[in-house]
């Protein structure tokens, strides 16, 4: 299971849904305009998706976590970094965000365990400031 998340910032920026001219979706994970999908379904075990930071699109876009490259699915730049990077997050929270936890090794090899929050403060691709916000709207299988 995963859960449909919304990215909103106080500045008016949304997540944009990349569509080709057919309409349909150029990247996997994208759910409605300014929604990501977060986590996996029963048809996509394979994949992992995570809202990441792409600098080069200047977008938050669903990165999976199943791949040992974080590439934008948008653009293909390699630079593309997850919101549990802890330089895109500010503060700690309360409200977690079903499907959010990742464990993860650091660079030291270490397990660490990384959860989003509704009530912390993210990195906006847009303004730089920390106003971005991921919100739950619902689950999806």
């Amino acid at each position: 299971m995963g859960a449909i998340i919304s990215v909103e910032c106080s500045c008016g920026y949304m997540t944009s849904n990349h569509f080709d001219s057919t309409g349909r979706l150029v990247a996997a994970g994208y759910h409605e305009m300014g929604e990501l999908l977060l986590g996996n379904g029963m048809y996509t075990h394979h994949v992992y998706y995570y809202p990441a930071l792409c600098n080069r699109c200047q977008e938050v876009v669903p990165i999976n976590l199943e791949h040992s490259n974080t590439r934008c699915p948008v653009c293909s730049d390699t630079s593309a970094r997850p919101y549990y990077d802890p330089q895109l997050v500010k503060g700690n929270g309360t409200n977690e965000i079903a499907y959010s936890t990742v464990c993860l090794e650091d660079e030291h090899g270490k397990k660490v365990k990384y959860t989003m929050f509704e009530d912390v403060k993210y990195l906006c691709p847009k303004c730089s400031s920390y106003g971005l916000k991921f919100k739950q709207k619902g689950l999806w299988d």
